[in-house]
């Protein structure tokens, strides 16, 4: 696959789900830029990738914490979803909506909102959710599960 397709194809999905890990559209878009740089570099790989947007997004999730692991340990800070960042990843109609959606998703569990992001936003499976993140297809069903019902019950739906 050319990198110009896989940018094509995965670059606004990516750039999504990274500013969404990272909490900063600054650092997922130097980020995106070194998940694309790795792409070129491991070229020959794509050959054997039989789910190429899992194969993407584990690519970006890996290059985001190693951003993060240097960032941490550079400054001693700290990771974490920040909501006012849900219009950018999500891009909806409705502001208001988008706060209490991004204060929503901010109090979930990482694995739990990564899991949600991936498959609502996203529209991978379970299986490429599994792949992604390094868990078994089950334990993707499980974060996406106990996500969704934690976000039910914020905005008082009933299971």
């Amino acid at each position: 696959m050319k990198l110009e397709e896989l940018f094509h194809l995965y670059g606004d999905p990516l750039y999504r789900y990274l500013t969404a890990v990272l909490g900063s559209a600054e650092d997922a878009d130097d980020v995106l830029q070194e998940t694309f740089c790795r792409f070129a570099r491991y070229s020959a790989r794509w050959k054997l990738v039989r789910d190429p947007k899992a194969f993407a997004f584990r690519c970006a999730r890996n290059e985001a914490h190693r951003f993060l692991e240097k960032r941490i340990s550079e400054r001693n800070g700290a990771k974490g979803f920040r909501p006012e960042l849900v219009s950018t990843i999500l891009r909806g109609p409705d502001p208001a909506a988008e706060v209490r959606l991004g204060e929503a998703l901010a109090g979930l569990p990482e694995e739990q909102r990564e899991a949600v992001l991936l498959k609502e936003y996203e529209g991978l499976t379970f299986r490429a959710i599994g792949s992604v993140c390094g868990v078994s297809t089950n334990t993707a069903a499980s974060r996406y599960r106990y996500g969704m019902e934690r976000l039910r019950a914020f905005f008082g739906e009933k299971p």
